[in-house]
């Protein structure tokens, strides 16, 4: 199969549909189980993964608590293990005998990782149905400023080994600006790229977050022409992809474009699609371990929809059925 479509609904449709799975990740922050909660009368199969978080225990077990009565079944998953991700896919795709195939992940908990496996999953596979629609669920939260000492464990792909230092191309980097800018740096200065673009997240429920965020990278920010310094809105994937769209498609003539998707899950997310569009565009994330405070991820509003369409039918107008 192969991603073929991308659109933002609005959460009522959402709610409209008919799913065969459902993913949601087990976290301490109260947000994890906002969607689940939206979805309880359902008949879809519901798969809770478990980060295995040694922090906040209690809070863990709340919400553990909650899944269970809304019908999900918990599978431990390591952080940076994906087979498992791709091995559940497989056993609930494999014996799937309708046309169709819908599927709802609530990422805003999960890890990048993850997420990119399962876009992978879809697209580099074939199946008995014709098309499978994958929805996007995020659900924006409160913020606190995070630890910004951290210990960076893994600079590189997120998938794969390819080593693109070794490409004869010069580099541009796309960089979602977050709160610990250290990590950006760190990757920047591993590439050694010739051009540097810097994407910063304006969200106006939550202006202490954009505002923090330009303060902590302010030294960053300065080396770069101002043109060089987009914002973006965290509600707003489709405006986020044709932003992103229109400045890869620009600068991968010429360099090796490499995306730091840093920042909130939204832009992680379209930058993965992205790259799956364009085999050629690399997405680089560091592993690291930074503690949580235990205050975050309190729900402010409903959740952020992207439903995507993967199918192998040749037919280029079949997904609107």
């Amino acid at each position: 199969m192969e991603l073929i479509h991308t659109c933002q609904i609005k959460f009522e449709e959402l709610q409209l549909e008919q799913y065969d799975l459902i993913f949601a990740v087990l976290g301490y922050q109260p947000r994890c189980t906002y969607l689940a909660r939206h979805f309880e009368d359902t008949n879809a199969e519901k798969i809770l993964f478990d980060l295995d978080c040694p922090d906040f225990i209690e809070d863990l077990e709340k919400n553990e608590n909650i899944f269970s009565k809304l019908g999900f079944k918990k599978i431990e998953c390591l952080k940076n293990n994906i087979d498992t991700i791709a091995d559940i896919l497989k056993s609930k795709t494999a014996r799937h005998a309708r046309e169709n195939f819908n599927i709802l992940v609530d990422y805003s908990c999960m890890p990048k990782k993850w997420i990119a496996a399962l876009i992978d999953y879809f697209n580099s596979n074939d199946f008995s149905f014709q098309k499978a629609n994958v929805f996007f669920s995020y659900t924006p939260a409160n913020y606190y400023p995070a630890e910004t000492k951290v210990d960076v464990h893994y600079l590189g792909p997120i998938l794969g080994s390819e080593d693109i230092i070794k490409d004869k191309k010069s580099v541009s980097v796309i960089a979602g600006m977050e709160n610990c800018p250290k990590l950006s740096s760190k990757l920047i200065s591993k590439l050694k790229p010739e051009n540097i673009y810097a994407f910063i997240p304006e969200t106006p429920a939550i202006q202490d977050y954009t505002a923090s965020v330009t303060e902590v990278n302010q030294g960053f920010l300065k080396q770069l022409n101002h043109k060089n310094i987009l914002s973006y809105s965290p509600d707003n994937p489709e405006e986020i992809n044709s932003i992103l769209t229109s400045l890869c498609l620009d600068l991968r003539i010429h360099s090796k474009v490499v995306i730091l998707p840093h920042g909130p899950k939204p832009f992680g997310l379209i930058s993965m699609l992205l790259a799956t569009r364009y085999p050629d565009i690399v997405l680089w994330d560091t592993v690291s371990e930074r503690k949580p405070i235990g205050m975050e991820g309190e729900p402010i509003d409903i959740p952020i929809i992207l439903k995507t369409i993967f199918t192998d039918d040749d037919d280029p107008d079949s997904f609107y059925n």
